[in-house]
């Protein structure tokens, strides 16, 4: 948000952004602001691995390289693997590893199809188609995430918890918009405005924000759909594993050899 909201307001200074690299000022400003987050968030596992995520997209805009790649998922896992070894046979790394592989895999494979169909797309279209696509694509981006989010770490969760969260769609569908537009925005301005004793009014509508995604979490799970199973054999984690890296890592037809692995997992 802080990226994107500060490459907005140079745009508004045309002159100043032509003589001055701005993306990369705008992304050293962010790699500042992860890390002032990292600092108020109480150091968890989990936004080590999001601060460490971030900052190397981040420090990967500023050395003129692809921030969402691979490469750069590897490094993040390499850097985790290295400072606590032993997070490797946690459900937290492997899941976490597992939604962003998948993510960052699907966002390349839509890059590759998106170039190959840019030639069919209308110069000129209509306002309102216009308007439809863009938010189709909002909502079908929003989706689609989660449905890959949920789908690449279903496998971890089975072998972890033995159970299997079928409206983990649902919740995310409608946890995620309140995210987006209300408890991150407003944290990043609290924790802005934090140095000038201004951040109350901020941080309480982060905590409204987060008080609807707790309701939404309760009223999905008041639903049931919570499919709970048995321990799984020895290698079920092993081969499943196996056949989502062929299917995440691999870049031609070749990934479908992922499949059989998963299914006979499965």
């Amino acid at each position: 948000i802080f990226f994107v909201g500060m490459r907005t307001v140079f745009s508004l200074f045309p002159r100043f952004s032509q003589r001055w690299p701005v993306k990369k000022i705008s992304a050293f400003a962010a790699l500042l602001m992860t890390f002032a987050y990292y600092l108020i968030s109480g150091f968890a596992v989990s936004a080590e691995r999001a601060w460490l995520m971030m900052s190397i997209m981040l420090i990967a805009v500023l050395v003129d390289r692809p921030s969402i790649s691979l490469r750069n998922v590897a490094l993040s896992a390499l850097i985790i693997v290295v400072l606590s070894p032993h997070e490797v046979m946690g459900p937290s790394f492997q899941m976490s590893f597992a939604a962003t592989l998948a993510l960052v895999s699907a966002y390349a494979f839509w890059s590759r199809w998106r170039n190959k169909e840019d030639g069919l797309s209308i110069t000129n279209p209509p306002w309102w188609l216009t308007l439809t696509t863009k938010s189709a694509a909002v909502v079908g981006g929003v989706a689609l995430t989660s449905f890959i989010g949920g789908l690449s770490t279903a496998v971890y969760s089975i072998e972890h918890f033995h159970r299997i969260t079928t409206y983990g769609l649902a919740a995310n569908l409608a946890a995620m918009p309140v995210m987006s537009l209300i408890v991150m925005p407003f944290g990043l301005a609290g924790m802005l405005l934090m140095p000038f004793g201004l951040d109350g009014p901020f941080l309480k509508i982060m905590g409204y924000g987060m008080e609807i995604v707790i309701e939404i979490a309760k009223t999905v799970s008041s639903w049931g759909g919570d499919a709970t199973i048995g321990r799984q054999h020895p290698w079920f984690l092993t081969i499943s594993t196996i056949g989502f890296l062929l299917l995440s890592l691999l870049q031609t037809r070749l990934a479908l050899i992922g499949l059989p692995f998963i299914a006979a997992g499965l």
